[in-house]
């Protein structure tokens, strides 16, 4: 029984295991993508190399068998940049948007083309819910949002953007309204209270966000009504408002809070405190001692006070989606204090791109949402609203991937923090769907060969199955004799879908509107 090291730590394994289930045993994490359980080892991803301290080699734990008296190292700068470089090569040949240009464009990234899919489907109450993880105030943000999503929809390109703000309108309008409106989801209660001073988008946005988090809020205005500011018409804000109060969040408005001890006295009955103003010049004139804030946490120098929105701006935005992502933002930091942790900014996430599509890529994308069905009644829950357009949906381009949240390839690439562009070549490559009329759909670009889907189709004894076409970087996986990809995986399509490291295999239920893994 071979006893070795790894990473100082002895562990006995059998006889012809490899280093990946020695490392397994001890509870170490070991990357991999091509690698599956049961399955033959192809060994192409490389992103499992382990330093052989005795040789000074970098070995793939996956495939290398542990061998009586092996020293591993798992970890450390060599290490880790090996395997940076294997993603990075893989990334070179990734040809795929993780995220679309309208979600990028949005300052709150909310996930655009997942809610018009779910609107496509029929569904506008969880489209409206989606919307609303990232943006509070939907109704009202898109009636008054110039729209920079709509901006940078590729659509336009063919004749027209999609009507982005019109399907959350829509959306909102058939949520927010009627006997039991939409109220998202909330933790458990964990005992913290904070003070918000502004009820414009800024601290609103923070409000929710915390009310959200478990945590008890109460916001200061000196106005009527919370967000009166904004140019929306009084029902829809006060739909939104709503929200907000079934969220437990408790206003105080008409008076506005004065500095000094009145202000010192709300900081000392809150757990934090937050200072939404709405410029910089309000937000000195009742806090002169707020000195620098941090425009990326919100932390100013005095503890337990935040700032956000335009009172952190010296040049005010009027772009109310802006001031509601720094609401969320602060909403992050303030959570991260009244947990007892230093300031946590959201992290930005890996984020491949395909950058500006051929004509004919367009094109074709175009003609293939032409296909795409339209809304289809669901229940009183699911029904549109009276002025909704259900043919604009069909319209999206689908630009996103839909496996952007489960991607092994792009949690890899944060992890390790990758530069896709590193080796990539400047020659532009044309998209490639391959449909099956099952609703299984294979996008060769965003495929990084790790042949997965290929051993899980032979196992099953499926036939044709997968295979590899071409040599070196032209290799491809394909379906033999240009078959039915859902002919050719009768019965191991769902679990290749599964075992798919990337988006290159999912399911493209009525042409991807509504599908979601």
């Amino acid at each position: 029984m071979p006893e070795l090291f790894v990473d100082g730590r002895p562990v006995s394994v059998s006889k012809g295991v490899t280093l990946l289930d020695a490392t397994k045993r001890l509870g170490i994490p070991i990357p991999t993508l091509c690698f599956r359980e049961g399955l033959p080892h192809h060994t192409s991803c490389m992103v499992c190399l382990v330093e052989d301290e005795r040789s000074g080699r970098l070995v793939p734990a996956c495939a290398t068998q542990a061998s009586d008296g092996d020293r591993v190292r798992t970890c450390g700068e060599r290490v880790v940049a090996a395997r940076r470089r294997s993603v990075e090569l893989l990334l070179a040949e990734h040809d795929c948007d993780c995220e679309a240009p309208c979600t990028r464009a949005c300052p709150a990234h909310a996930d655009i083309p997942d809610a018009i899919r779910r609107i496509a489907a029929g569904d506008w109450l969880a489209a409206l819910a989606r919307i609303m993880e990232r943006l509070p105030l939907a109704w009202t943000l898109a009636v008054v949002c110039p729209a920079p999503c709509r901006q940078a929809c590729r659509r336009k390109r063919v004749d027209s953007a999609v009507d982005i703000c019109g399907l959350k309108r829509a959306a909102a309008e058939t949520g927010l309204t009627g006997a039991d409106p939409f109220t998202p989801p909330a933790l458990p209660s964990t005992g913290k209270n904070v003070a918000i001073v502004g009820a414009g988008p800024a601290g609103l946005s923070a409000a929710y966000f915390l009310a959200r988090n478990g945590h008890r809020c109460v916001v200061f205005d000196g106005r009527d009504h919370p967000g009166d500011m904004l140019p929306a018409p009084p029902e829809v804000l006060e739909a939104d408002v709503g929200v907000l109060r079934r969220l437990d969040i408790e206003f105080r408005t008409g008076r506005a809070v004065g500095p000094g001890s009145e202000l010192e006295g709300i900081r000392m009955e809150h757990d934090a405190l937050v200072l939404a103003t709405g410029s910089r010049e309000s937000l000195y004139a009742l806090l002169p001692d707020a000195g620098h804030v941090d425009r990326t946490t919100g932390v100013c120098s005095l503890p337990g006070v935040f700032v956000c929105g335009n009172a952190t701006l010296e040049q005010p935005t009027r772009l109310a989606v802006r001031s509601v992502a720094d609401g969320m933002k602060v909403a992050l930091t303030v959570a991260s204090f009244l947990a007892g942790r230093p300031p946590e900014p959201e992290p930005r996430r890996f984020d491949s791109r395909r950058g500006v599509l051929s004509v004919e890529d367009l094109a074709m994308l175009a003609q293939r949402a032409a296909g795409k069905s339209g809304a289809q009644s669901g229940g009183a829950t699911s029904a549109p609203a009276p002025d909704a357009d259900i043919t604009e949906a069909p319209r999206c381009l689908d630009c996103d991937c839909l496996r952007k949240d489960s991607c092994r390839l792009r949690r890899l690439a944060d992890e390790l923090g990758a530069d896709a562009r590193r080796y990539a070549g400047t020659e532009s490559r044309r998209i490639e769907l391959v449909a099956g009329g099952s609703g299984l759909s294979l996008e060769p670009g965003k495929c990084i060969k790790c042949g997965i889907c290929v051993r899980i189709a032979e196992a099953a004894g499926d036939r044709p199955g997968l295979s590899f076409s071409g040599r070196g970087p032209e290799a491809r996986v394909r379906v033999p004799f240009g078959d039915d990809i859902g002919r050719a995986l009768p019965s191991s399509a769902a679990a290749c879908v599964a075992a798919c490291p990337t988006g290159a295999l999912t399911w493209d239920t009525a042409g991807r509107k509504g599908a979601r893994e």
